[in-house]
């Protein structure tokens, strides 16, 4: 959508099509309108049945008559137009003209794209004369007021400005900046008035001139003081919009405190406030903050929570897995500290102790919740570490491993496959540190026991 740029010829064009424009031009040879007296009532009437005819509401608050123009219809036929200027109640008035006569074409062309026309005009060395001078239509403020009500938005209008029209359907376009901070684009129809806010749309290439992003900044730190997150913002971004007009913006704190993303209604309001790292799938995560403050603020309500359990575990990384989905909905968490070799998973409860259990990386996988920070070679470190202190498997030089279950004491049952073709079922202690029994793959198949698994394990 581009700021139409039109010289009297092309207003006119648009005009007797049925756009919005009456402009006269005495350079170009036209007729200049002479002033009437005040209008009647009659003409005021007709004044706002012009406006209503185009489909814009209008609650008369001032008019004036400007005088008459002759312009000819889709026919070529010569109509002689009364052109009034009229200030609405709903919003900036108009410039607006027809003709008792019903073949007349009627037009309208807004206060606000008349200054910009005649802005446009005066910079390229042209004249534009028909421009709107009664006070209300003079002053932006009170002329754009109503607009960002009727959008929906929470905005006392400071300065506005007539951007163009729209090429889906032909709406005025104005742009608006906010004493509240922030500034919108306002898609003004007889229908709809319809907010873009700056933010989303520089991210949709059109940069607004009234707002910086500083006011920015101060629009959506207000909206944000709902959040839990809720600090000192310094930077803010549109992130994106989806299906049902939902925003997201992604808002940056003042150090050390994490940044986070904010969803509002297409109005503006406060939805909620989403952390990070939980946000990481919306249009790419958090760029406004440092990705080791976005871990470091994750990982530290974990870390306090196992330090609630007693637990003794230098936490150097740490990590929330997932959730129960039923019962208790326990917290499942990974943790990486040198007092727990073989990896730690705890399960953490909301509150208490009561259910709180602790595992190594080999019970988690064999119930289907596989460390990811605790890598397997280190695993299998410890786990060839442990072999080597039972009586049965000291000589197993460890390549392959594989978790089975959980063993009725608690500790995880694993497979394990050495260099030399032999495998063993080993029964692990609770936190793996060392094995409680371990037998040949042989020997625990022929015991109706677990089997070995490991392609070729326990040949030899």
């Amino acid at each position: 959508m581009n700021v139409m740029k039109l010289g009297l010829a092309a207003v006119l064009a648009v005009a007797l099509a049925g756009g919005p424009a009456v402009a006269q031009k005495a350079s170009r040879g036209q007729t200049k309108a002479r002033p009437s007296p005040e209008m009647t009532a009659d003409q005021k009437a007709a004044a706002v049945q012009y406006a209503q005819k185009l489909g814009y509401g209008c609650t008369l608050v001032e008019s004036r008559n400007i005088g008459t123009s002759a312009q000819k219809d889709a026919s070529g036929k010569v109509h002689t137009l009364n052109v009034f200027e009229i200030a609405c109640s709903e919003g900036p008035g108009y410039i607006v003209a027809g003709a008792p006569d019903a073949a007349a074409p009627t037009t309208a062309l807004s206060c606000l794209s008349a200054k910009k026309h005649a802005d446009l005009a005066k910079a390229s060395g042209e004249r534009f004369d028909t421009v709107c001078t009664l006070p209300r239509n003079l002053d932006l403020k009170i002329a754009t007021q109503p607009y960002p009500g009727q959008a929906g938005v929470a905005c006392t209008v400071v300065n506005a400005e007539w951007v163009g029209k729209t090429n889906k359907d032909n709406a005025d376009r104005y742009e608006v900046s906010c004493a509240e901070g922030g500034g919108y684009l306002l898609d003004v129809s007889a229908s709809t008035t319809r907010p873009t806010n700056c933010l989303a749309a520089g991210a949709g290439g059109y940069q607004c001139k009234l707002t910086t992003q500083a006011d920015q900044v101060k629009a959506l730190a207000a909206i944000s003081r709902s959040a839990a997150q809720a600090c000192d913002v310094v930077d803010v971004r549109f992130v994106a919009a989806d299906q049902k007009g939902q925003q997201y913006y992604e808002l940056a704190c003042t150090a050390p405190k994490p940044g986070f993303m904010m969803e509002t209604t297409p109005a503006g309001a406060f939805v909620r406030s989403i952390d990070c790292v939980r946000a990481s799938g919306i249009a790419g995560g958090c760029k406004l903050t440092d990705a080791a403050v976005i871990q470091a603020a994750a990982q530290a309500p974990l870390i306090d929570a196992l330090k609630a359990q007693g637990v003794s575990c230098t936490v150097s990384q740490a990590r929330q897995i997932a959730e129960e989905s039923s019962g208790r909905k326990r917290k499942i968490v990974e943790y990486v500290c040198p007092e727990r070799p073989a990896g730690l998973v705890a399960w953490l409860p909301a509150s208490g102790t009561a259910d709180f259990q602790t595992e190594s990386c080999f019970a988690a996988a064999a119930r289907s919740v596989p460390c990811q920070m605790t890598s397997k070679e280190t695993l299998l470190s410890h786990l060839a570490t442990v072999i080597k202190n039972t009586r049965v498997a000291a000589t197993c030089s460890v390549k392959d491993f594989r978790s089975i279950g959980i063993a009725p004491a608690g500790g995880p049952i694993v497979e394990v496959a050495c260099e030399d073709g032999r495998g063993f079922i080993s029964e692990l202690a609770v936190d793996a540190r060392a094995a409680q029994r371990t037998q040949h793959c042989s020997t625990s198949a022929a015991r109706q026991g677990e089997r070995c698994e490991i392609p070729g394990n326990g040949k030899s």
